[in-house]
């Protein structure tokens, strides 16, 4: 009985964990990387010649967006950039996870 209580808990699991939006996965994963490279003190990583200046226009930038494309990319800047200061957060990706969501490529069905 407990392996089928098990089972029905990691499939539960799953499927919570596969509703997730690929950029909002990919936010999460961006800060467990992050948390690693601080665990081997390699944090903050440095830019390259240029990349700071564009990082700061990126999250300077203000909406209105010209389509979702645009602000996908500039979403997926400014978590990079704040990947690179070591300074991504859960919370980051929590308080935009609907955005995320919204801009995250949509999954085919499989018919």
């Amino acid at each position: 009985m407990k392996s089928v209580c098990v089972c029905f808990l990691l499939l539960a699991v799953s499927t919570a964990l596969a509703a997730d939006s690929v950029l909002y996965r990919l936010c999460k994963n961006f800060v467990g990387a992050q948390n690693m490279w601080k665990a081997e003190g390699k944090c903050p990583r440095s830019f390259k010649q240029g990349e700071e200046a564009a990082c700061n226009d990126l999250e300077n930038f203000k909406p209105p967006y010209e389509n979702d494309e645009q602000e996908r990319n500039i979403m997926m800047g400014v978590m990079g950039c704040r990947v690179t200061r070591c300074e991504l957060t859960d919370e980051y990706c929590e308080s935009n996870k609907a955005t995320l969501d919204r801009l995250s490529p949509k999954q085919k069905s499989s018919e």
